[in-house]
């Protein structure tokens, strides 16, 4: 199987000319052409996810704008394909002392969440767990709080995923590099999925576009910073890519979008 993540970065009039109706067909084909069967999307406002589901009408999706939880701000949102997969259970948190309401972490830059759903695969039977979330990108008390948080969630609902009986991905926009302690926090528990593939294809050596000049054009000097992960539990990654294809000059987004090739691991038969 394959599963792709990608920050799209909002749609902002500043970026022009780069705003989102000019990079929307370029997103929209990065993704489309590597033909994942899950992926994940960060940033997406209400009329960037909107334009998601039409172009992709095989998928189904799950997600909720972080602001309100209805129709305001960003959402990080989880597709997969409907003829693959069958959704048993969904649902999203925000990453604060108010998880189950549009709030904010106290000095953290923006309002964070994530989003979650089990999933059973049609072919096999066999179950896992998907979750995305981006981490605040201001504060770093907030990004190590996330990332505790979404831990303690999933040992808190879903202690079989680190009995290995449940296999999950747990991917997105962390800002952060592996020095940071949300990154350390995930790598005790979980595995990186760069880390494991046997086939590993990173061209610039990292997933966001450091250069402050014009960030959706190509570089000769091309300075990145690695934001963005998959980390793994139960799962056997083969292959690694960060997608860096130009279209006509420049990049779909501000971050590259990432993909790994994956499989299952058998459940463990007790004895």
């Amino acid at each position: 199987m394959r599963a792709l993540q990608f920050n799209i970065r909002y749609d902002n009039m500043a970026d022009a000319p780069r705003t989102w109706d000019v990079r929307r067909a370029d997103v929209i084909h990065t993704i489309a052409n590597w033909k994942p069967d899950l992926f994940t999307i960060e940033e997406a406002l209400p009329h960037q996810f909107v334009d998601l589901q039409d172009a992709f009408e095989d998928y189904d999706c799950f997600g909720v704008p972080r602001d309100n939880g209805i129709d305001e701000g960003e959402a990080t949102i989880v597709f997969f394909k409907k003829d693959q997969f069958t959704p048993l259970l969904e649902g999203h948190k925000w990453l604060s002392s108010t998880p189950d309401l549009p709030s904010k972490y106290p000095g953290a830059g923006s309002i964070r969440e994530f989003q979650w759903v089990k999933l059973q695969h049609n072919a096999t039977g066999q179950q896992f767990l998907i979750v995305a979330t981006h981490l605040d990108d201001q504060s770093g008390a907030a990004r190590l709080f996330g990332a505790q948080e979404i831990l303690a969630f999933l040992n808190n609902n879903f202690l079989d995923v680190f009995s290995e009986e449940l296999p999950l991905i747990l991917t997105g926009d962390f800002n952060t590099t592996e020095n940071d302690p949300a990154y350390l926090e995930m790598a005790q528990t979980l595995d990186d999925a760069r880390l494991l593939a046997p086939i590993h294809k990173d061209e610039f050596g990292g997933t966001w576009q450091d250069n402050v000049e014009d960030p959706f054009v190509v570089h000769a000097d091309q300075q990145v910073l690695q934001l963005d992960f998959f980390f793994v539990k139960a799962v056997s990654v083969t292959r690694y890519i960060v997608e860096t294809t130009p279209i006509n000059g420049a990049w779909p987004s501000d971050h590259f979008p990432i993909l790994i090739d994956f499989s299952l691991r058998p459940i463990p038969k007790l004895d």
